[in-house]
């Protein structure tokens, strides 16, 4: 099938509108001759006929104007439309369409519509080349490690005794927990992240938990204090143990020497799960953005510089996932709080 512009079927269309009306109006005023002359042709004035002609014709062609003028406020935007579509298809992202001269709601709601999907496009390619990057990086460091270790060890320059198998056991713990968390935040983003609720104590989970990590705070200066109240929920257990954790190894690794205070409650139907601190705390403008993948705040850097700043991502992945939300606030003890907030049921 021969393909045709919009432009040219709407031509095509105008030219038969005014073709078709004419003929109408011929027929119409012999019809009426007839009937007002008992069908005594040789009595009608054509001269009644050539107004009439004259009359629809100037009609049709005033409304033909009209609607041309009406369909350039359509053709405009939809023209730039395509234009665009066609210059994204080619990779340049940052084409955008234009609505025309003359406004139209729905060509205006399209116009809108389609340049929001072609900005959402262009911000998630330059999330992408960001990830790719910084993936990169982040992996770079524990796989040349392990590497040269066993590049060590295969030249027989470094003994493989438990303690050098126990450092590459470390860092290939290290690629695995990277791993993870890069998939966890990956099906998070795209909805498919799921999750196997169950009624679960959380006061007992929480404990069990914190019992674990209490000699690694000890190691490092800190307290754990419990502050647990009997809670029951309606969770994903596994999920949600794995948000507390990346939380308290966040507090671990970058909170002052003190305590650090764990917390969990029932509060207005929800559920609240909170860490907190004593410092060194977070400035203002930096507490949602610790939430971005790989972000690392300016106070945190200092104190781990191998971190790779995907744990607090998990946590907001894990805590959307289940409805709920997560916050950074001041801590009243000096430092920085996180709140988790979930649905109790």
């Amino acid at each position: 099938m021969k393909k045709h512009s919009i432009r040219y079927r709407l031509f095509f269309l105008s030219a038969k509108v005014t073709v078709i009306g004419m003929i109408i109006s011929f027929i119409v005023c012999y019809l009426y001759s007839l009937i007002a002359n008992g069908a005594e042709l040789e009595t009608f004035n054509f001269s009644d006929y050539l107004n009439a002609l004259i009359s629809t014709f100037l009609a049709i062609t005033v409304a033909l104007g009209l609607s041309l003028r009406f369909t350039s406020g359509m053709i405009t935007p939809i023209a730039s439309i395509i234009e665009s579509a066609r210059k994204i298809a080619e990779g340049e992202l940052s084409a955008r369409a234009s609505g025309g001269k003359y406004r139209i709601t729905e060509m205006d709601h399209l116009v809108s519509d389609f340049n929001l999907m072609a900005e959402k496009l262009d911000h998630m390619s330059r999330e992408m080349k960001v990830w790719n990057a910084a993936i990169a990086h982040e992996l770079r460091t524990p796989v040349t490690v392990l590497r040269s270790h066993l590049q060590g060890i295969h030249d027989g320059v470094i003994q493989p005794d438990s303690t050098n198998i126990a450092g590459l056991i470390k860092h290939t713990d290290s690629l695995t927990h990277m791993i993870e968390d890069l998939r966890v935040i990956s099906l998070a983003d795209t909805g498919q992240l799921r999750l196997f609720r169950e009624f679960v104590d959380l006061k007992v989970e929480m404990r069990a938990l914190l019992s674990t990590l209490a000699p690694q705070f000890a190691e490092k200066g800190k307290v754990l204090v419990q502050q647990l109240e009997d809670v029951n929920c309606y969770v994903d257990a596994h999920r949600i143990k794995q948000g507390i954790l990346a939380l308290l190894h966040n507090a671990l690794d970058y909170s002052s020497q003190g305590k650090v205070v764990v917390s969990c409650r029932e509060q207005a139907g929800n559920v609240e799960i909170v860490v907190e601190d004593e410092g060194p705390g977070i400035a203002p403008e930096e507490r949602e953005k610790i939430f971005d993948a790989f972000y690392l705040a300016d106070s945190e850097r200092p104190s781990h510089v191998g971190a790779s700043g995907l744990g607090l991502s998990v946590v907001r992945a894990i805590v959307l996932a289940h409805g709920g939300e997560v916050k950074c606030e001041p801590s009243s003890l000096g430092g920085i709080s996180f709140r988790m907030t979930l649905q109790a049921g």
